[in-house]
């Protein structure tokens, strides 16, 4: 008991220690405390006996708790040994409720704290309050939003107040904060050695001891500002500039890179994962850093995750240490998954110097903060001194794969669906929906490659002058026993609207569609509710792999004799999340180095079409 005892005095006493805003300028001339403190400083226990202070002293009614994630709020600032509601911290008698499911903590005199997480930073629009604290302000992704929002509704009572408990980090906001001290800003700063003698002994003996000296160490332990190194290829001035808020839709390409550590445990390197998007105005967008020390099954799924959350097209990884181990960690999680082997045939240098000079030229954007992987970006000036920057390497794979590799695709060049503006010209654009056509046909394909559950359909019109196959338009859904009645009536009256007294392709069909796998079920389920189908029935195609048929299809497609309409072209749909032409992604990601799991179901039915279209010899001698 004795030992408690002094233990909790000891704790209680690190919050005295701190210089409190009003030892640093008078009341009433200051409306926002930061306390900038090392790992282990007192940051979180000096927040929560702040609120507790507010509170009893009735100048706190209505809170808003603000971290970076909803866990955040309740395993740090609320339940953590030095959050609100720990026993060291709040006498049991004067101890708030937390109420979960309300995202509300209620005191006993009637004040109350609203719980909100930087994920959700529109969340903080509606609600007033009269004191924030917000923890780990330079964590935050989206840390200017919740700024602005949480000062826009501090705005109740005589004397409303801002604590912003954080590690610093050079991110803008947290900079603009910083330059107003002095005026309505105080600025407390602490190191991890001041609350030395209530940390463990040790995390000074092996975690301070590692660091210390290093960049690191001033940032995570002495609570300093740090700047850029000289030298180094990446400015943060430049990273804020571009720093986007939300991404852009539609992307072109999503990739997921990794660059693996190999060995695993607390000395090892991180595995940097880094998720980045490639828009329609050819910059690209880092989308997450999931970045960690992992074992190698962890840092699989943790890639794979990533790979279905963001609608990722492939996975990419370096494969220097880790070989074929890379790859083979990865399928034993998911069999199918998109993967491309990268090697590091030269030095991480010349790698990332065209990479850091994208962003120079203005082309590469953060969508949020990403502390640790803008600390590597900004230390870096390509010596061998220091720890691997294993993030800097994985958004260097991404950036490269998006911007600075082979071109995507291979097989099916999509300017070839275009056609000539006038005769001889260069330029070319999609046609017209055409009206004198010999016969519209539809081709469908479902469960196929990344998208098992996925049904997709495309529509052609053919004609024996002129253009002799045109794609009038497409479409992609889930594939639910729920809906299917509805996408079959949907895709008839689609047909329907687009024949004009003119006779279908296939006899007494709609619907074409391979009487294989779940093609058999798809097809078997529309023939006996007499959706109108038929089934593709020759043998030399149904023999073929898609990755076969792409490569057949692409020899009557690049020669100019399949061309797509404007509908169809510009057509951009919202599947699963993702808004693009789905149409056009599928046959241009489609390529030489691509695995047959990563064919999607339009590719397969487009490459059906048009397959079945050029068996007939009048089309097949046809030429535009």
């Amino acid at each position: 008991m004795r030992a408690r005892k002094a233990f909790l005095e000891a704790l209680q006493s690190a919050w005295r220690r701190q210089a409190r805003p009003e030892q640093l300028a008078p009341a009433g001339t200051w409306s926002t405390w930061i306390f900038c403190g090392g790992r282990g400083a007192g940051k979180t226990r000096s927040g929560a006996e702040w609120v507790h202070e507010r509170v009893a002293t009735g100048s706190a009614r209505y809170i808003h708790l603000i971290a970076p994630t909803a866990a955040d709020v309740r395993d740090v600032m609320l339940e953590g040994p030095a959050g609100i509601l720990s026993p060291s911290v709040t006498p049991a008698h004067v101890r708030p409720i937390y109420q979960p499911s309300l995202r509300k903590v209620v005191w006993p005199n009637g004040a109350q704290a609203l719980l909100f997480s930087s994920d959700e930073p529109d969340r903080l629009r509606g609600p007033q309050a009269d004191t924030v604290w917000m923890d780990e302000l330079c964590a935050m992704r989206t840390a200017q939003d919740v700024l602005d929002n949480a000062m826009f509704g501090l705005r109740l009572g005589k004397d409303p107040r801002c604590l912003i408990t954080t590690t610093p980090r050079p991110i803008k906001p947290f900079k603009a904060l910083l330059a107003r001290e002095g005026q309505d800003v105080v600025v407390t700063r602490s190191s991890s050695y001041r609350n030395r003698e209530n940390l463990a002994p040790q995390f000074f003996a092996q975690i301070v001891a590692k660091y210390e000296g290093t960049r690191l160490a001033k940032q995570e332990i002495e609570a300093e500002l740090l700047t850029d190194v000289p030298g180094a290829l990446w400015h943060l001035q430049r990273i804020e500039e571009l720093r986007a808020s939300r991404a852009p839709q539609p992307f072109e390409r999503v990739v997921v890179a990794i660059d693996p550590a190999v060995t695993f445990g607390p000395d090892a390197d991180e595995t940097g994962i880094v998720v980045v998007g490639l828009a329609g105005d050819g910059h690209a967008y880092v989308l997450d850093d999931l970045s960690g020390r992992y074992p190698p099954s962890e840092w699989a799924q943790r890639a794979i995750q990533a790979y279905r959350i963001y609608h990722a097209d492939r996975i990419v990884g370096e494969v220097n240490n880790g070989g074929a181990l890379v790859e083979h960690t990865l399928r034993s999680v998911d069999p199918g998954i998109p993967f491309k082997a990268v090697h590091a045939s030269r030095g991480k240098l010349t790698r990332a110097e065209p990479v850091s000079a994208l962003y120079e030229q203005g082309r590469v954007h953060h969508v949020g903060i990403f502390g640790p992987l803008e600390d590597q970006l900004t230390s870096y000036d390509g010596s061998r001194t220091g720890g691997s920057p294993d993030r800097l390497d994985a958004l260097c794979w991404g950036v490269h794969e998006l911007m600075l590799g082979d071109p995507a695709g291979g097989f099916i060049k999509t300017q070839s669906l275009l056609a000539p503006v006038d005769t001889g010209s260069p330029t070319r654009a999609p046609l017209e929906r055409p009206t004198d056509v010999r016969g519209i046909f539809a081709i469908a394909a479902g469960g196929i490659g990344p998208e098992p559950d996925a049904l997709g359909i495309v529509y052609f019109a053919y004609s024996y002058v002129g253009t002799p196959l045109v794609v009038l338009d497409w479409d992609l859904q889930e594939i639910d026993a729920g809906t299917l009645d509805r996408w079959y009536a949907e895709a008839r009256t689609q047909y329907l609207g687009l024949l004009s007294s003119i006779r279908p392709a296939l006899p007494d069909g709609v619907i074409g569609i391979e009487p294989s796998g779940i093609g058999g079920v798809l097809f078997e389920y529309g023939y006996l509710r007499g959706h109108g189908v038929a089934a593709l029935t020759r043998e030399k195609l149904l023999g073929m792999t898609i990755p076969q048929r792409a490569v057949a299809a692409s020899a009557y497609i690049n020669s100019g004799r399949v061309q797509i309409t404007r509908a169809a072209h510009e057509k951009l749909l919202d599947f699963k999340g993702v808004l693009r032409n789905h149409f056009l992604h599928q046959v241009a990601a489609f390529g030489v180095e691509q695995q047959p799991a990563e064919a999607g179901v339009l590719l397969a039915a487009f490459a059906d079409g048009v397959l079945e279209a050029f068996a007939d010899p009048r089309i097949r001698g046809l030429r535009t």
